[in-house]
């Protein structure tokens, strides 16, 4: 619930109260202090991109320079669920239930270093060697500084508008450390997609917000943007970013060179 009001805190611009519940207003007691509002017509709402009109029924209202809003009206557009409980006099928000897809199944491809030089290449110039770079089915893994991160799938979720990064991660090391999923890039056809351009109300995957402490192990997803072209990926480069949070600010970097369908 607290990630929920966190991530749309743009749209609550005032405490939701005095606001509209169904059809009709709440029941005050007769001693509740009155105020003078001011109705405010000319606000506008907008979810996600998506300019929607309030409905004739709810009303917006302007109290000392804030702005209220109808409860019901901007929770069911967010996809929350809001109801009033009469007897506690509260407003009750459910937040929905996020579900991930399943990873795809898919058999262990090259776990083949892509760095790896190949002895037939030293003779390539430059541009040679950068087209005949490898890319490996997935899933994958990488390890640096006892740190192991796991990519066992993608999904093209065309509904969510968005693409389904599974990871995992594996803390072997002393330091606890966090991976920065708003880092997350991939790189393909010349594109740089990046995580931050993710367009959904639940954008980010809560198991990553926590630190990794030493011998723990946390599997979760990455939310990326859709291929622009096509339904499927092409050969792409995957970049993760995995932080340490000993103080010492370093940043470990993965890459995965991973082969399209």
């Amino acid at each position: 619930m607290y990630h929920f009001f966190k991530k749309q805190r743009k749209l609550f611009l005032g405490i939701l109260i005095g606001l509209i519940i169904g059809g009709g207003g709440f029941v005050f007691a007769d001693t509740a202090a009155k105020v003078s509002a001011v109705i405010a017509n000319h606000v506008s709402f907008q979810f996600d991109g998506k300019n929607v009109p309030i409905p004739a029924e709810y009303t917006v209202l302007n109290y000392q320079g804030r702005i209220y809003v109808p409860a019901r009206f901007v929770a069911e557009n967010l996809g929350a669920e809001v109801t009033w409980d009469a007897v506690t006099n509260r407003i009750l928000f459910e937040s929905p239930k996020l579900e991930c897809p399943e990873p795809p199944v898919q058999e262990p491809g090259d776990q083949e270093d892509p760095k790896k030089p190949d002895p037939s290449d030293k003779d390539r110039d430059d541009e040679d060697k950068d087209v005949s770079k490898r890319y490996s089915k997935l899933p994958m893994s990488a390890v640096k500084d006892k740190i192991w991160v796991y990519v066992s799938g993608i999904t093209v979720d065309k509904d969510d508008k968005v693409t389904w990064i599974y990871v995992e991660v594996e803390n072997k090391g002393s330091a606890n450390v966090q991976l920065d999923q708003r880092a997350t890039t991939i790189l393909t056809d010349g594109k740089t997609y990046y995580q931050k351009d993710v367009r959904a109300v639940y954008d980010t995957d809560p198991h990553w917000y926590n630190d990794i402490r030493e011998d723990e192990k946390v599997s979760g997803f990455i939310k990326m943007p859709l291929p622009e072209k096509g339904e499927k990926w092409g050969d792409m480069t995957l970049t993760l970013k995995v932080r340490k949070n000993d103080g010492s600010g370093e940043v470990l970097e993965f890459e995965f060179d991973i082969a399209g369908e």
